[in-house]
């Protein structure tokens, strides 16, 4: 996980303590956004675009003040004169965090034209459209050949067409620039490109410390990663959320990352029969007599000489995260979606974990409320140990359903 993952990954729980946050809304929003845009992203980059969205429906901020943060509703002083050659840029969905509302059409992205005339300072209509702030930009009439437009266009080879243009669509046409020549994103081009070198900092440092260090161990940012940035920000300045309770979260889950708590509610289920019973039947009360507080409805499904459980999620990734910590990038992925719920057997085989024809697999498919996790066997030669040996032998995927525990 980067950095700022794990930062998204902390919002829907701290906004949800604040009455913020509705997980089924958060879901239908991922649910609708452009097939274009929901290809080309990441997880948490949907997750990104999703609580945005959800902040702008609970009035947690307005779209202005968004468009402010992100830079892209700025007021503009013209630039141009007439007779400058200029470039109309490009386009491209990835590099905007919602299907945009285009009054540039879209045969003229990446020509070149010559400034006709300056028609003044309007409304910019790609951001009132989202109801953002009214602001002003210098609008050009810029002037095209058609052979530069339509490469096969049958008319003379002085024939124009002139299109009105906004400046923020403009720029700067060099000479040995032609047209159609690389596409370089806006958001590469202008002021988001950076790059990172140094490593994590220490749990221990401050979280100013903590955060700045993680930082700059990040790749170059994306769109999406631009508006997650933005978004915390808007939250921070709010004061809807603290620096100090998102690093408290994420290392919390940083340590259930290592060393799962479902891990110790199995060891103590092996090891008393009193518990055992008590766990399977109510998780969350038995969980809570061994110091474990669990607030999301759990389900204990176990493993028998007859029965295989498995867990998975196919509408999204439901997940017993604070059990378990942060979902790994397999349970998260498609294939392990779509695939285990249909062919149970042969995911499992890729796992390393054969099962016999005579043994019931059972698949639990997390689609609502409620979380799933697996008790597995105890393995035999564990007689007489610890609960803390147990807990050792113990990992993620046993929870899940996905490994089987045995000693070396």
């Amino acid at each position: 996980f980067q950095w700022w993952e794990k930062k998204i990954d902390s919002l829907p729980t701290l906004l949800h303590k604040k009455g913020l946050f509705s997980l089924h809304v958060f879901r239908r929003h991922i649910e609708s956004m452009e097939p274009s845009i929901y290809n080309s992203t990441t997880y948490f980059e949907k997750w990104a675009y999703s609580i945005t969205k959800c902040m702008l429906d609970a009035n947690v901020f307005t779209q202005q003040e968004l468009d402010l943060k992100l830079g892209v509703d700025m007021d503009e002083e013209a630039i141009f004169k007439v007779g400058d050659k200029v470039k109309v840029k490009y386009e491209n969905y990835a590099t905007r965090w919602r299907k945009p509302h285009l009054r540039t059409p879209g045969y003229i992205f990446g020509k070149v034209g010559v400034i006709e005339r300056f028609c003044g300072v309007f409304s910019n209509p790609e951001t009132l459209a989202f109801g953002g702030r009214d602001s002003k930009k210098p609008l050009y009439r810029v002037r095209f050949l058609q052979k530069t437009v339509w490469p096969a266009y049958p008319g003379c080879e002085n024939d124009t067409i002139d299109i009105e243009i906004t400046q923020n669509w403009l720029v700067t046409a060099i000479d040995d620039v032609t047209n159609d020549s690389e596409h370089l994103t806006q958001h590469q081009s202008e002021k988001h490109n950076h790059t990172h070198t140094n490593d994590h900092a220490h749990q221990h440092e401050k979280a100013s410390e903590i955060e700045q260090n993680a930082v700059n161990s990040e790749s170059p940012e994306t769109p999406y990663q631009y508006l997650a940035q933005k978004l915390i920000e808007l939250l921070l300045e709010k004061q809807i959320i603290t620096r100090e309770s998102m690093i408290e979260y994420m290392q919390n889950l940083d340590k259930l990352d290592e060393a799962p708590s479902g891990a110790v509610l199995v060891a103590h289920a092996w090891s008393d029969a009193q518990f055992h019973s008590e766990f399977l039947k109510n998780p969350v009360a038995a969980a809570s007599k061994v110091g474990i507080h669990i607030e999301t409805p759990l389900v204990a499904v176990e493993n028998t000489d007859n029965v295989h459980n498995v867990v998975v999620c196919t509408l999204c990734s439901c997940y017993p995260k604070l059990l378990l910590g942060r979902p790994p990038d397999w349970y998260k992925s498609r294939s392990y979606r779509s695939r285990v719920v249909c062919d149970p057997r042969s995911v499992l085989k890729e796992f390393g974990v054969e099962i016999p024809s005579h043994m019931t697999v059972r698949v639990h498919d997390s689609t609502s409320d409620l979380r799933y996790l697996v008790v597995p066997q105890r393995p035999q030669g564990t007689e007489g140990w610890t609960v803390q040996q147990l807990i050792n032998i113990i990992t993620r995927d046993m929870l899940v359903g996905v490994a089987i525990p045995k000693v070396k």
